[in-house]
């Protein structure tokens, strides 16, 4: 896939070429049923965002308009429906998603890494906060699912959201057990102000991966070297 295209297909706009799967929209009427469904709870769905995701598609060549209509003193709207191109690209970038694990950065990941920087006390209001916080997403999501149940929803369209139960879930355990690791003193908390010093000193100490195969092999050739030069020694 070009990286123009890929760079187009955000999660909006793939949102966005889902639904028109099911027949020609115009973007009002897309928002509306991306609300009906809460999308938000999986895309970033800003107010105008859309919209602009819409005419990137269009001029890509994803979609194409099919009317532009106006009711009574309503602003105009353009419906769109998807191209063969639309298709072939939405099912091209799907399975690259699902295939190639892609490089993330969640924030919760840079702040552990720096959790050593808070007050051992502070630290621990903060992961407890937040342990409170999953508790409640985690019940949410679980009444959500109840009711996804009750009106019959054929599962594979809304499989997604056992994916954020599931993600949820692992991020509160894995929490859960950081807080216990720290109360029991099983992690050491650093003290003084030179803590910061202290993670520089040991990552310092802490080789990398890569530095250590190649003094490997540097240590390899200079075992070889020295085993010639004793051989040469003897025969000389």
């Amino acid at each position: 896939m070009p990286p123009r295209t890929r760079a187009v297909l955000t999660p909006l706009a793939l949102t966005a070429l889902e639904l028109l799967h099911e027949g020609p929209m115009h973007p009002y009427e897309m928002h509306q049923i991306m609300r009906t469904r809460e999308t938000a709870q999986v895309v970033k769905l800003a107010p105008g965002s859309l919209y602009h995701t819409v005419e990137r598609l269009a001029e890509h060549g994803l979609i194409e308009v099919v009317e532009t209509s106006r009711e009574g003193r309503r602003p105009e709207r353009t419906t769109y429906r998807i191209t063969e191109a639309g298709r072939d690209s939405f099912a091209e970038r799907v399975r690259e998603i699902i295939a190639e694990p892609a490089k993330e950065f969640p924030i919760y990941h840079v702040g552990i890494g720096m959790l050593h920087s808070l007050d051992r006390d502070d630290a621990l209001v903060q992961l407890h906060r937040r342990a409170v916080d999953l508790t409640g997403k985690v019940a949410t999501t679980k009444v959500y699912i109840e009711d996804l149940t009750r009106r019959n929803i054929e599962k594979m369209y809304w499989i997604d959201v056992y994916s954020q139960l599931a993600m949820t879930e692992a991020e509160l355990a894995w929490t859960a057990q950081l807080i216990e690791q720290i109360e029991s003193e099983e992690l050491r908390w650093p003290t003084g102000c030179g803590a910061g010093s202290t993670v520089g000193e040991a990552l310092r100490i802490v080789p990398d991966p890569a530095e250590r195969r190649a003094e490997g092999s540097r240590g390899d050739e200079s075992t070889d070297e020295s085993a010639t030069e004793s051989t040469q020694g003897v025969a000389g």
